[in-house]
């Protein structure tokens, strides 16, 4: 879940023709202008304003894949599995025991402890998907606040944790680097296809 005292979020996709479309690089909405001006003095970019039914501000389109960040510790960044019905939220944990509703609150959740077969349930309708938010400050204005950036991504799940589990091992690591990785895998018909991704690491 994204946090109201948030500077800024991240992101890195727009729609295009009321398609989605993907960047390598990242873009930083903000509520205040003067936040975005802030970033494009340090960084370069793009500012635009936006103004739709969720969101009203503006935007800094960076030419930047990668940013140093600074985190309080393994809480600031929050692993969650969400499987979502007509009803509303149906199945919700952290992958080992249950976050809601209150009645099964830490009780084990059942999932299966391999990525794979996770990702099979979810595909099949029957099991929750990965909500990853991270919650940190840019390395090199940290004066500016909190940013937080939010991905439904199985590749980002997976960085985030381990990423927090290399914090965990080490007293200093609460600097972390938030990149955008393309990636290129051929298809069984012998395409290249080529996606982005978001990911998390330790930065050393």
């Amino acid at each position: 879940m994204l946090r109201d005292d948030c500077a800024g979020w991240f992101h890195f996709g727009s729609r295009q023709n009321e398609r989605p479309e993907t960047s390598q690089f990242w873009r930083i909405d903000a509520e205040k202008a003067g936040v975005v001006d802030e970033l494009r003095g340090m960084f370069g970019g793009k500012v635009q304003d936006i103004n739709s039914n969720d969101f009203a501000g503006v935007e800094l389109v960076t030419g930047v894949s990668r940013f140093q960040i600074q985190v309080d510790g393994p809480e600031s960044i929050v692993m969650e599995m969400i499987l979502w019905g007509r009803g509303g939220v149906q199945h919700h944990c952290d992958g080992e025991n249950f976050l809601s509703p209150v009645e099964i609150l830490g009780s084990s959740c059942r999932c299966p402890s391999r990525m794979e077969e996770r990702k099979v349930n979810a595909r099949n309708g029957v099991g929750p998907q990965p909500s990853t938010s991270i919650h940190f400050r840019l390395d090199e204005c940290p004066e500016l606040g909190t940013f937080s950036f939010h991905s439904n991504s199985w590749d980002m799940a997976g960085s985030a944790r381990e990423a927090r589990s290399s914090m965990m091992k080490e007293s200093n690591g609460k600097l972390l680097e938030l990149y955008l990785e393309v990636v290129h895998f051929p298809a069984s018909s012998g395409l290249l296809f080529t996606y982005i991704r978001p990911a998390l690491r330790l930065f050393r």
